[in-house]
């Protein structure tokens, strides 16, 4: 079995955006850990790859003091022959997604704890001066007992977030981000909760990309309280949104808990009677001619933008 610092590589665990995960044994304590790597790629850009691991390294340095029984804890990372390691928490439980494609989309009060969760998880980190910036279904583990850890903390920017349902405007932008572009990210990820399905489901990264940047997703089945704060969560416009996940999880909360009001049931009431229907048409990707119009020319100079800064 391969040795890498000095940890033992075991059992494979999966593919992740650093590639594979495997299980790892630490040669003097003995202490299981997930182990994960990644090396310089052949092709990269000697200046922006310097720039990716000195942030790398000075994101890691900060997610290493996080404390908190809903972050994964990250024991040690470093380098060694050319392989960039970070050696975290070993636990048992099945992410978010996983749940969602088994099981489908979840309860209110289920969605709540996790949100609730996930949401404190998100407010520590940012008591210590890091976001999280890469919040998935993903990322996001229920265990056992129901409790929720989060992982990849300080890893938000190496991953390549293009065609991301969860990634907000502004960093599809390559804009500087803040504690309100995790909010949008827990926005989408609370909506795939309830809904079953992503915010956006297109035919590639490029529609996905428009779609964030120019459309709302379809109108979630949830009491208006509650689609009100998911949809203020995930305002294209920043200053639209709450102002971290702690408001954001405070306000979602009070939604599932506060019921419909006598309006909205009298009027439900005169939809039972009288039979009529709600919906709410919004035009697809296709009505565009996305060839030739602003979005796709928007895109395609983010991309490049984007490819020269990886490059």
């Amino acid at each position: 079995m391969a040795l890498i610092g000095n940890y033992r590589l075991g059992e494979e665990l999966g593919r992740g955006p650093l590639g594979t995960v495997y299980v790892a044994t630490h040669v003097v304590t003995h202490k299981e850990v997930v182990f994960r790597g990644f090396m310089k790629p052949p092709n990269a850009n000697e200046v922006a790859w310097q720039e990716c691991i000195q942030r790398y390294t000075e994101e890691l340095s900060h997610a290493v003091e996080l404390d908190h029984p809903n972050i994964a804890e990250i024991f040690e990372y470093g380098h060694s022959e050319g392989i960039y390691w970070i050696a975290t928490e070993l636990f048992t439980g099945q992410n978010v997604a996983r749940l969602l494609d088994h099981d489908g989309p979840m309860g209110q009060e289920q969605a709540v704890s996790i949100v609730d969760q996930v949401g404190d998880a998100l407010r520590h980190a940012l008591e210590k001066g890091l976001l999280h910036l890469d919040l998935t279904p993903f990322n996001i583990f229920l265990l056992e007992d129901q409790s929720v850890k989060v992982i990849n903390f300080g890893l938000g920017h190496i991953r390549d977030k293009w065609g991301s349902p969860y990634a907000s405007p502004e960093i599809v932008r390559n804009e500087t981000p803040d504690a309100r572009a995790d909010v949008f990210s827990l926005g989408a990820v609370v909506y795939e909760m309830l809904a079953g399905d992503p915010p956006w489901v297109c035919s590639d990264a490029d529609a996905t990309m428009a779609a964030v940047l120019s459309e709302e997703p379809p109108e979630l089945k949830q009491p208006k309280a509650v689609q009100d704060v998911v949809a203020k969560m995930m305002d294209k416009d920043p200053a639209g949104r709450y102002g971290d996940a702690g408001e954001a999880m405070q306000a979602f909360r009070e939604a599932v808990h506060a019921g419909p009001t006598e309006a909205q049931k009298q009027e439900e009431e005169t939809k039972k009677r009288t039979g009529l229907r709600a919906y709410r048409v919004k035009p697809g990707l296709s009505k565009f001619d996305l060839t030739t119009s602003d979005v796709r020319s928007a895109i395609t100079e983010l991309r490049s933008k984007l490819s020269a800064q990886r490059h």
